[in-house]
């Protein structure tokens, strides 16, 4: 390509380079191409100007990028600009050899990529399970050995990954010395970490604890003696298999052990945090921890969000607590634990002091973290190709359900384990297997939905109390696999939208005048980001209700204390009003972006428990091929939130295919042993 020189004249760059030169007014545009190479390239010149303007096809940029990197960005539409970019870096600039630039920069794009997909590695023994194209063309003819002959000023050899020895020099790539599995630098070093400290604190024994056994089922009992003996204790299980009782009977004995414990509280988003803390407190004051009621004035006054625990704001460059810096704390307990992707595992593990103990809660069969890495899963495998290597891994499963209804249970059993579920399972009373056999007809689930939000709009009308308003909605929800389509989210709200007020655009801050008068009692919402001064975080759901403040001085018979907010049709103001210790009803010009909230993602739902959830998949299994998120996990975890009652809105053939596509996340976790 030319340089850009502002001095040469169009004619004299037109004729050195062979090109056409043509006026539009007072501007010159000149353009060359070549045929053989598939590039254009335009120079415009305008009176005034500074210089010319030069404008590249985007067919000539990505011939470019061929040439310099023998990956055709036409063959990979997948691929980002950045897989394209990391890849001519590491092919053109670190590999001298020019045989082996297209190979490397195959590797590197496909490590970038997978990435991309939420893969912390790139395993040439695994990615064929995931049937994605674009690694499956740009690993084609590749293996080990092409890993192992990539040049050391590219990739360092991670020899002895599983002791957490240095990767050597700060290359981009890293690999595994059999050449099976490639890295990036950052992410390597993540794994690492992980890997290095679990080691460290699965070795850790404390002397042994007599635990009181009674109420306690096999799983909770080695749970509870883990956590007391050991300074990791991971913790996993189902909805309803007792994991909030069984950590309340873990801190009632660690307090009472040693009243001075400092105990934190943690969970990845506002939301779990919230409510974690609110099933802790209601069973710790219940006193159903221990069969006597404990003191809880030593426990944190809340629950932290982890990015708030660390200090990772948004305008820092490094968190507050880190490996030199660590939290003042004796013991950690994180729940949620699923959510946690490996960047952020690797920052509570560096941050948390050389005595804590760390307690992990969740389902490692629910749906993966969003960002990259599936850590959780990693940590409650055990055996010697494990994290854990030679030593016993300190894992509690849960597994006897005390709260959903035995028939949703089978369901999510049979789901989990990869087995096609019979007709005994979809359509017994509590759980129904809808097909939709009328195409333009109104959907099934429309008159679930019509039928729960009139009879809110009536209990409103009624002038129920907030609190039990709010409580009658929480006992229902639509929940969809997908965000976009018409069986998606975005469909179903803008449906249901129209049905019962008319449109509501996703609204933030303080909706205008024409847009308040289409608002109407019972619109449920959903807060999309944080707010930490009015303690509204991102998942929130509320209602929209019309509410006047109730004062000290001025009780009502309907007043729920003292002091509060109470249903008030006449004189009321529309406002959004959450749950909590007491309801809070905010002005819509105080609240942080927000929408509509009628059906939410099975994503948005994790931790959350409804009476009955009507859940929403596509019509046609064809479409499987399309959303690489239509898994196990994900129908797994749907099934999950359901208490009572189920009903699975879901063409032929959909719910097998779920269930016999499995999430994949590549990682080096479970092979450090054998670096």
């Amino acid at each position: 390509m030319p340089s850009r020189r502002t001095g040469t004249s169009d004619a004299a760059w037109a004729s050195v380079m062979g090109s056409t030169m043509a006026s539009s007014g007072s501007a010159v545009s000149i353009t060359c191409s070549c045929a053989a190479w598939g590039w254009r390239i335009t120079r415009i010149t305008a009176p005034g100007s500074r210089g010319p303007r030069w404008k590249a096809s985007s067919a000539w940029t990505a011939r470019w990028r061929e040439t310099t990197m023998s990956d055709r960005r036409d063959r990979h539409p997948s691929l980002r600009q950045l897989d394209i970019s990391f890849a001519d870096w590491v092919a053109t600039r670190l590999v001298a050899d020019p045989a082996g630039r297209a190979t490397a920069g195959r590797l590197a794009a496909a490590a970038s990529f997978a990435l991309h997909l939420k893969h912390t590695c790139l395993d040439l023994d695994l990615y064929r399970e995931l049937h994605e194209p674009t690694l499956d063309e740009l690993l084609d003819g590749l293996g080990p050995e092409s890993v192992c002959a990539l040049p050391e000023t590219a990739c360092a050899v991670a020899a002895h990954a599983g002791s957490g020895g240095d990767a050597g020099p700060a290359t981009p790539l890293v690999r595994s010395a059999d050449g099976r599995r490639l890295w990036l630098q950052k992410y390597f070093r993540f794994e690492q970490g992980v890997c290095s400290r679990v080691r460290q604190l699965a070795q850790a024994r404390l002397p042994a604890v007599e635990v009181v056994t009674a109420g306690l089922d096999e799983g909770q009992c080695t749970a509870v003696q883990t956590a007391l003996t050991r300074r990791l204790a991971v913790i996993t299980g189902g909805p309803g298999t007792g994991k909030t009782w069984t950590v309340a009977r873990i801190i009632t004995l660690l307090l009472e052990a040693d009243p001075t414990l400092r105990i934190e509280m943690a969970a990845p988003t506002g939301k779990a945090a919230n409510r974690m803390m609110e099933s802790l407190r209601s069973v710790l004051e219940g006193g159903t921890a221990r069969g006597s009621r404990p003191d809880v004035a030593t426990l944190p006054g809340k629950a932290h969000t982890l990015h708030s625990l660390l200090g990772i704001y948004r305008h820092t460059p490094k968190p507050r607590f880190d490996t030199h810096n660590r939290l003042p704390l004796d013991v950690l307990v994180v729940d949620e634990a699923s959510m946690v992707d490996l960047p952020m595992m690797a920052r509570i593990l560096a941050a948390l002091p050389d005595h804590g103990r760390l307690v992990l809660l969740g389902d490692r069969d629910q749906l993966a973290s969003v960002e990259a890495g599936g850590v959780l899963a990693e940590l409650c495998r055990g055996g010697p190709d494990s994290v854990y290597g030679a030593e016993d891994a300190p894992v509690a499963v849960l597994s006897t359900n005390h709260r959903s209804i035995q028939a949703i249970n089978d369901l999510a059993q049979v789901v989990n384990a990869g087995q096609a579920p019979g007709e005994a399972l979809l359509d017994n009373g509590i759980v129904r297997h809808v097909v939709e056999n009328s195409p333009g007809a109104a959907p099934a689930w429309l008159e679930d939905a019509t039928n729960h939000y009139q009879a809110l709009v009536e209990k409103v009308a009624a002038h129920d109390s907030v609190v039990e308003l709010l409580k009658f909605h929480g006992r229902f929800q639509l929940l969809c696999a997908l965000r976009a389509g018409p069986a998606g989210v975005a469909g179903i709200n803008a449906r249901l939208e129209r049905r019962f007020g008319g449109r509501h655009e996703h609204a933030t801050g303080q909706p205008s005048r024409r847009e308040l008068q289409a608002w109407y009692p019972g619109i449920p919402v959903m807060v999309t980001a944080n707010d930490h001064e009015r303690k509204l975080y991102n998942g929130d759901i509320g209602l929209v209700l019309p509410v006047r403040e109730i004062t000290d001085d001025e009780p009502g018979d309907d007043s729920p204390g003292p002091a509060g907010w109470v249903i008030d049709t006449e004189h009321g103001e529309l406002r959004a009003c959450f749950p909590g210790d007491s309801p809070r009803a905010i002005r819509f010009a105080q609240m942080p972006a927000f929408e509509t909230a009628y059906a939410l993602t099975v994503h948005k739902s994790q931790g959350s428990e409804y009476d009955k959830v009507v859940l929403v998949l596509p019509d046609d299994a064809n479409q499987m091929n399309d959303h690489p998120v239509l898994t196990r996990e994900l129908l797994y975890t749907g099934i999950t939130r359901a208490a009572k009652a189920l009903d699975i809105h879901a063409g032929p053939g959909v719910i097998q295919a779920m269930t016999n596509r499995r999430t994949v996340r590549m990682s080096g976790l479970g092979h450090r042993s054998s670096g």
